[in-house]
């Protein structure tokens, strides 16, 4: 062989192997595939009524996330996303477990309709009536706060 096929080898190897590093180093670049993309693990959040104070008093997470809420109350009624138009009942002593996407930006209250059942309740037309047929109160306890992406 002369110095010139040498060369030439030399050459086409050289070529080749940055040709390899280059479509490598492209590919590498991209943006992944959508099987390579996480999926977001969904967020719980453990909160606690008692004597109708919410702990924590507020939630907060991002536009889109999958939300887990978990309530134990020390009082029966309703716990209630406000906005969201969710709606549960909580019982003593029972956790209220529920999960949902947080689609919409913004803040909502959490509220709680307390269950007074068997109580008497006073009206102004001084008639006395079963407190399940009374109006419920919207109690606001805590707020769920949600930012947008």
């Amino acid at each position: 062989m002369n110095n010139q096929q040498i060369l030439t080898g030399l050459g086409v190897l050289v070529l080749a192997v940055a040709g390899v590093w280059y479509s490598q180093s492209v590919s590498s670049t991209s943006a992944p595939a959508p099987s390579d993309m996480s999926v977001k693990e969904p967020r719980t959040h453990v909160l606690s009524l008692v004597e109708r104070v919410l702990d924590p008093n507020i939630v907060t997470v991002s536009q889109g996330d999958q939300v887990i809420i978990k309530v134990m109350s020390d009082e029966n009624g309703e716990f209630h996303i406000s906005g969201y138009e969710i709606e549960n009942e909580v019982m003593i002593g029972k956790e209220l477990s529920f999960s949902f996407v947080a689609d919409k930006a913004g803040r909502y209250n959490f509220e709680l309709h307390p269950k007074a059942e068997g109580v008497a309740v006073e009206y102004d037309t001084k008639t006395t009536k079963d407190a399940s047929a009374a109006v419920e109160e919207d109690i606001v306890v805590g707020a769920f706060v949600v930012n947008p992406r």
